[in-house]
């Protein structure tokens, strides 16, 4: 979710400053967008460090009740998915930007 917000915030930064904006309103609209989207950010954080309490919790309970061998694997397990997860949205960011530019050159040859 904050890698999400994050890549959906920087295009919209960069339009803002380098004024790749058309007349009051789309600069008004790029900036209600950015304003969103940093709430929704700020939002994410929150919440990812509640997620992040209850994730210790999990772990104390399951360091508690399962042989050691099982608690390695579990924490393994759950890195492997947060990093999957972000290679996941990291690729699919650069698939999107890919889209956009074959987008703009099949225009340009038009």
């Amino acid at each position: 979710l904050i890698l999400g917000l994050s890549y959906r915030l920087i295009p919209v930064e960069n339009a803002l400053y380098n004024m790749e904006w058309n007349g009051v309103d789309e600069r008004y609209d790029l900036e209600r967008k950015r304003d969103k989207l940093v709430d929704q950010l700020e939002e994410a954080k929150l919440l990812w460090c509640s997620i992040d309490k209850r994730t210790g919790v999990v772990a104390g309970y399951i360091e508690h009740y399962l042989p050691y061998q099982d608690v390695i694997n579990f924490k393994q397990l759950v890195k492997t998915k947060v990093n999957q997860m972000v290679e996941m949205k990291e690729l699919q960011e650069k698939i999107g930007e890919a889209e956009r530019q074959l987008r703009a050159v099949k225009l340009l040859e038009e």
